[in-house]
């Protein structure tokens, strides 16, 4: 139902953090964890900032510059070629959809895009640019995006 996804987006808040970067990388761990199984497996990627650690950060502020840095194992930068093939060995469709201003997701979308292309199934990964979203526009666009996504991943099959 398309009205409550919206209203789920709506009631959505943001939170946390200290830094501008994100912690991608831990996320796509989680996302190995998931049940892939699926005739179609899509995965939705909603960015407006980069990953933490060197190569995926535009030079926006990082707490987790380094592997170091990083307290949580799962989330080092090290470890994402990894959680990517294994992604990509379930077939999944990673869709990376930059929100806002696309030049702060250039490298991370880059990194994300060669890992997937080096596991072997680069037309499995599109990428999109949003650009600045009205703030009343957002959940609509975002609802839009993941239904088109969805239908061009079922489309190719």
């Amino acid at each position: 139902n398309i009205s409550e996804v919206e209203a789920f987006i709506d009631t959505t808040k943001a939170e946390g953090g200290g830094d501008a970067a994100e912690d991608i990388v831990g996320g796509l761990h989680e996302a190995t964890k998931l049940d892939w199984n699926a005739r179609y497996n899509v995965l939705l990627h909603f960015a407006d900032a980069p990953g933490h650690g060197r190569g995926w950060n535009c030079s926006l502020s990082d707490n987790y510059a380094t592997d170091d840095a990083i307290s949580v194992p799962t989330s080092r930068v090290a470890n994402a070629p990894g959680y990517l093939r294994d992604l990509v060995s379930k077939k999944v469709y990673y869709h990376f959809i930059a929100v806002d201003k696309p030049k702060y997701t250039f490298e991370t979308v880059g990194k994300i895009r060669e890992a997937y292309v080096a596991a072997g199934k680069g037309g499995r990964f599109k990428e999109k640019q949003l650009g600045d979203l009205k703030a009343e526009d957002f959940s609509r666009r975002l609802v839009n995006e993941i239904v088109n996504s969805i239908s061009m991943s079922i489309a190719h099959g």
